[in-house]
């Protein structure tokens, strides 16, 4: 899957994106690498980032975004 991840490029996507976005991403991701939601972030237009405390890819109902 680490792999896969890896070798995925959507670097050409958020130029098409052209509502607002909200991106939220957890600080301790170990599936998908922090800096790179935060790269995507940057190229949405009305993008909001915010950063999730957790170490977990998805949130799990008893943690505090």
């Amino acid at each position: 899957m680490y792999e896969a991840i890896d070798n995925l490029n959507v670097s050409h996507l958020p130029k098409d994106i052209s509502v607002p976005a909200l991106i939220l991403h957890s600080e301790g991701d170990l599936v998908v690498p922090f800096i790179k939601t935060q790269f995507m972030a940057a190229r949405v237009r009305e993008a909001r980032f915010v950063t999730l405390i957790s170490t977990n890819y998805l949130m799990i109902n008893y943690e505090y975004a």
